[in-house]
């Protein structure tokens, strides 16, 4: 499992006045390249968490499929779907998700299809873009050229080259 994930927050709305309940989705219309994309890798130290449904969806894997990341459910690590959905009630409140999505390629694009039911409890399905757009998943380089550290307390970005710092990659040390 790479390392590194790109993270969405999504808000999933529904144009349809009765309550529906996602019960799968996955990666379509994957394209990735493993063609460098950066040079410099800046990190951010974690900013805290959400109350929200914790997916990761691996590219490389098969079937690109998202598993739990709750890791106090008795199902963490395994598909997030076979004993969960997410509900959404209708035109009023968004069903709220956070998606990870890793990938070791330098940079991956894909949609998602998600499949739901609501009152007629037939299966449909509709593809979620990122805004029209698709979804983007990069893994970091392997040897970056530059990493830097944000750091929090004092708004400072620290160069790994120049020293040693807690959040650097092995490379650096």
């Amino acid at each position: 499992m790479p390392a590194t994930a790109s993270v969405y927050q999504l808000n999933i709305h529904s144009e349809k006045d009765d309550a529906l309940t996602i019960n799968g989705l996955e990666a379509m219309n994957v394209r990735c390249e493993d063609i460098p994309t950066a040079r410099t890798l800046i990190r951010f130290p974690s900013q805290g968490e959400i109350g929200a449904a914790g997916l990761l969806l691996d590219l490389d894997s098969r079937p690109k499929t998202p598993i739990n990341t709750d890791h106090d459910a008795p199902d963490a690590g395994k598909s997030y779907f076979s004993r969960h959905g997410i509900a959404i009630s209708g035109t009023q409140s968004p069903g709220l998700v956070r998606l990870e999505v890793a990938t070791g390629m330098a940079r991956c694009t894909f949609n998602l299809r998600a499949r739901y039911t609501h009152t007629d409890t037939e299966l449909h399905s509709t593809v979620i873009t990122n805004g029209g757009q698709p979804f983007v998943a990069e893994s970091i380089p392997r040897c970056p050229e530059q990493e830097i550290i944000f750091s929090i307390p004092d708004g400072s970005f620290v160069d790994c080259s120049q020293r040693w710092v807690s959040g650097c990659s092995e490379f650096w040390k």
